[in-house]
């Protein structure tokens, strides 16, 4: 075992004691390490790493940068991206997910991580909007991911074209190319033959997600709390799990209501 694995060991066993729910959907990842990833990333059902970045970071910050990419995974965000710009669609989720990790779960992420209270509680979808139509607002968050001195990718200005494999994403690689790496990326999920997932299998993708979610939060709540219902509660409105109900079953979604007494319950 690696040095870089030992300490990956070690930061998974205190996620596992002390962020129960998280790190019970953590846990279904397969870890990977990966030199073409510069920090972290997922495609829903890996966490891929690059080990100069384990190296190079203490293990709070590895906590809360896991945490960030298992958010994603509870979101669906490597699902959900459509034909949206792939570079963008991740700027757009660092802002849905990076709130709750700093301010709820009180966790510390790199210098350069993506955020603003003004998208606290917003879905993904309209901070994509947002960014998409307000230049300032971009140019802001281009600002924010240039704080620190993480490591860029030297082919970085020409990875809007190559991590994705979707329609629309080549006429839009002018204006979004110079969006900087992310502290943990997202990754759109392929087959054996690295072609795109469809509709149907990531549905299946889904399902197990979901059921996971569901038996995770239940244990997790044994005990009196669950941090996979405060994110349900916190990070996401209760109307935008109503319009898009990606992320709970029917069962997470009775006992969300049971809680706020949704219905006079």
């Amino acid at each position: 075992m690696t040095n870089s694995e030992k300490k990956l060991l070690k930061v998974k066993t205190n996620l596992m004691r002390n962020h129960f729910g998280l790190a019970s959907i953590m846990m279904s990842l397969e870890f990977i390490q990966d030199e073409s990833i510069n920090t972290m990333a997922t495609d829903g059902r890996v966490l891929m790493y690059s080990e100069k970045f384990i190296e190079e970071h203490d293990e709070k910050t590895l906590s809360a940068v896991i945490i960030h990419e298992v958010l994603h995974v509870i979101f669906e965000h490597p699902y959900n991206r459509g034909d949206r710009n792939p570079k963008l669609w991740n700027v757009a989720c660092d802002y849905c997910i990076n709130e709750y990790v700093t301010q709820e779960l009180h966790m510390s992420l790199p210098a350069n991580a993506l955020l603003d209270r003004q998208y606290f509680g917003m879905s993904e979808y309209k901070i994509y909007s947002i960014l998409d139509n307000d230049d300032e607002a971009l140019q802001k968050a281009k600002d924010q991911m240039t704080e620190s001195d993480m490591p860029q990718d030297e082919d970085a200005e020409n990875s809007a074209d190559t991590s994705s494999n979707a329609e629309g994403d080549q006429e839009e690689t002018d204006k979004y190319s110079d969006i900087p790496d992310s502290i943990g990326e997202i990754i759109d999920p392929t087959d054996e033959e690295g072609k795109p997932l469809d509709e149907a299998k990531k549905q299946d993708l889904v399902k197990v997600l979901k059921r996971n979610i569901y038996q995770a939060e239940k244990l997790a709540s044994l005990d009196g709390s669950s941090d996979l219902r405060g994110i349900v509660e916190k990070t996401v409105s209760y109307t935008h799990l109503r319009a898009h109900e990606p992320v709970l079953d029917i069962g997470c979604r009775l006992l969300l209501e049971k809680k706020k007494g949704v219905g006079g319950g």
